[in-house]
């Protein structure tokens, strides 16, 4: 798996990976290795398909810290999405993305457009301590 971003907040933290998988697939298998203790853990999986890249086109991971209201700006070409995370943001609202999942204490949203959107700024309120996200085409 290839590390798009990642970042750290107050007690926290949060990272995007992708990976190309050719080919018909019907199950796989994550494995997280820490290098740490970790007293919670919660992972999303995406499926992107028709991509016309296997890289992201833009990502954007702030520095994290104490609970607010945070966002990331990236740009998202014609005819792609952007995916976001956010951790701690079960009490938080997704701006200009749509939430898709909600654990307790992370959640992921994202964002489709037939038009380039340049410096589009993705945003979750409340009690957020990271957020990243990434766009591909």
């Amino acid at each position: 798996m290839t590390i798009i971003g990642q970042n750290d907040g107050q007690n926290s933290g949060s990272a995007m990976a992708y990976r190309r998988i050719s080919g018909s697939l019907t199950e796989v298998d994550i494995t997280l290795n820490f290098g740490a203790s970790v007293a919670r853990s919660e992972i999303h999986v995406y499926t992107i398909e028709g991509a016309k890249n296997d890289t992201p086109y833009d990502a954007h991971f702030p520095a994290g810290g104490g609970g607010g209201s945070r966002s990331a700006t990236l740009d998202i070409p014609a005819g792609g999405g952007a995916i976001a995370v956010a951790y701690d943001g079960g009490s938080g609202s997704w701006t200009n993305a749509t939430e898709d999942f909600q654990l307790d204490e992370s959640s992921c949203a994202s964002h489709m457009t037939d038009t380039l959107l340049s410096s589009y700024v993705i945003g979750c309120g409340s009690s957020v301590r990271t957020i990243g996200a990434a766009s591909w085409r």
